[in-house]
């Protein structure tokens, strides 16, 4: 398959991609020009830590790229739909 070697990008990774030398979006739209002022949240595949591990209650780390900021954002809802950003997985 043309997916099998990719991977939902962790947060380090979503925060390297961060651009904050402007106004506005939070990174270069010369090379990501699909996101837009209404693509902002993208998830992680970095698990933020919580006390309560049930699984309505799991969370992961999300970047905003409108904003430029890093927050844990509710995992496993209807009401919290977010964009991914997919990255080749290491071959180990």
């Amino acid at each position: 398959m043309w997916c099998e070697r990719l991977a939902n990008a962790t947060v380090k990774e979503l925060v390297s991609l961060l651009s904050l030398q402007s106004l506005g979006i939070a990174i270069d739209t010369d090379y990501f020009p699909d996101i837009t002022g209404d693509t902002e949240i993208f998830w992680s595949g970095t698990p933020a830590d919580r006390i309560d591990y049930s699984a309505e209650n799991q969370r992961a780390w999300g970047v905003d790229f409108k904003g430029g900021y890093v927050d844990h954002t509710l995992y496993k809802s209807d009401a919290s739909t977010y964009h991914i950003r997919l990255v080749r997985a290491s071959s180990n």
